[in-house]
């Protein structure tokens, strides 16, 4: 009646980078919420667990923990795509689950509505949100790139369609071949001869999709522009800002 009890499935990532205390972080929260009354009146119990990113079988006995053993009324956990299966709560507990990074489109519908994430899905939101931009869309010119993997190539097709049923003038699609991370030389060389085809096309918009963002953006402030070409992203992520 008083308390809530809240499991934290915390990835260990120390064999990638030094973290610091994570679950002294959450507890941070944690203390300021109940402080503050709690939830709803309830003070939460938070219980913490951590696991080993690069074990599976950890993740799954975090899992086994925190929803038979511990029998939590939610759990919250920051777990990467493709390194533990989140259903594994909302099977075994019936437990609310949040994701702290994306969420998986398969998962979430396998749980039966119990599983979220606090991340919006980018190219849904990129989507949903072009109706919003109708009178900054007005007489633009479009182009849109992304990068050919990670669906972008589908997600590119389907917005060149939507915009174009909305009556907007698409120029230019473009897909990048070559990852920043892989050949920064490259991939920058890459992303001004894109730049250079929607300067051509007459683009006054570019719609970038993934994480392409930043580049584009580089690649439009080297040419040699009169006005101005905006760019538009669903993908402002503290790091991207930052990039920007």
């Amino acid at each position: 009646e008083d308390t809530i009890r809240v499991g934290l499935a915390i990835p260990d990532v120390s064999a990638f980078s030094n973290s610091g205390d994570q679950a002294a972080r959450y507890q941070v929260v944690v203390d300021e919420i109940n402080d503050n009354g709690g939830v709803i009146g309830r003070q939460i119990d938070l219980v913490i667990v951590e696991w080993d990113l690069l074990d599976s079988s950890g993740f799954d006995a975090a899992c086994v923990e925190l929803t038979e053993d511990e029998e939590v009324f939610a759990v919250v956990s920051r777990t990467p795509a493709n390194f533990g299966d989140m259903t594994c709560f909302t099977d075994l507990g019936d437990t609310v689950t949040i994701n702290g990074l994306d969420l998986d489109a398969a998962q979430a519908e396998q749980s039966d509505g119990k599983l979220f994430s606090v991340l919006s899905d980018t190219s849904a939101a990129l989507l949903g949100g072009i109706e919003l931009l109708s009178d900054e869309l007005a007489d633009a010119k479009i182009a849109i790139t992304a990068a050919d993997d990670r669906g972008g190539q589908a997600t590119a097709d389907e917005l060149a369609a939507l915009l174009t049923d909305l009556g907007f003038d698409v120029v230019a699609t473009t897909f990048s071949t070559v990852a920043y991370s892989a050949d920064p030389v490259a991939s920058l060389t890459e992303q001004d001869r894109f730049a250079e085809i929607w300067n051509s096309e007459g683009a006054t918009h570019v719609i970038g999709i993934g994480n392409g963002v930043v580049g584009a953006a580089y690649a439009i402030d080297n040419l040699d522009l009169e006005g101005d070409m905006v760019l538009i992203t669903p993908n402002l992520n503290p790091r991207t800002l930052n990039s920007l």
